[in-house]
């Protein structure tokens, strides 16, 4: 039985997920222990900022890219910016599915879904920050990932992303 401190501890030291029993269960782990870290590192938040429509809202560095060229234009975009929300409106993600604290959507291929796991104030400002999970598969395929990252807003209400351990 591995616990989620043992799971981090073999993760620093170089652990990696191969197979995709492995990288199911990665996820998991990457959830629970995530989520539990976020939450002893933050502090209840002083303000509220984000409106309903924060998943809407997120910059596009969110979306995976092959080669530099799409990573650039996504940074560029995100830096003007341009946020998931433009994308769909532009078609370039489809499938849009929108609830309360998960978005749904399909682009280039890959199937995601983004989900609020957790608030409060991670970058002691005393802004209320957000712990989400992004959650990818390939259409049709059997190629998959998970990342956690950290939603902030940064002096005149940018929206940034960090990834989170």
């Amino acid at each position: 039985t591995t616990t989620s401190t043992e799971y981090l501890e073999a993760k620093n030291k170089g652990a990696t997920s191969n197979t995709t029993a492995d990288i199911s269960m990665d996820s998991w782990f990457r959830q629970v222990a995530g989520t539990l870290k976020f939450a002893h590192e933050s502090s209840p938040s002083k303000q509220r900022h984000w409106s309903d429509d924060i998943l809407e809202i997120l910059p596009v560095t969110m979306l995976n890219w092959v080669g530099s060229e799409e990573r650039e234009q996504h940074e560029k975009d995100a830096a003007n910016g341009v946020n998931l929300k433009s994308y769909m409106e532009k078609g370039a993600i489809t499938n849009w599915q929108l609830n309360t604290n998960e978005l749904s959507f399909s682009h280039n291929g890959l199937a995601y879904t983004i989900e609020i796991l957790a608030k409060g104030d991670h970058e002691n400002d005393g802004n209320e920050d957000l712990l989400v999970t992004e959650s990818y598969h390939y259409e049709g395929g059997s190629g998959r990932g998970y990342n956690l990252h950290i939603i902030s807003k940064t002096i005149g209400n940018t929206v940034r992303q960090k990834s989170f351990y």
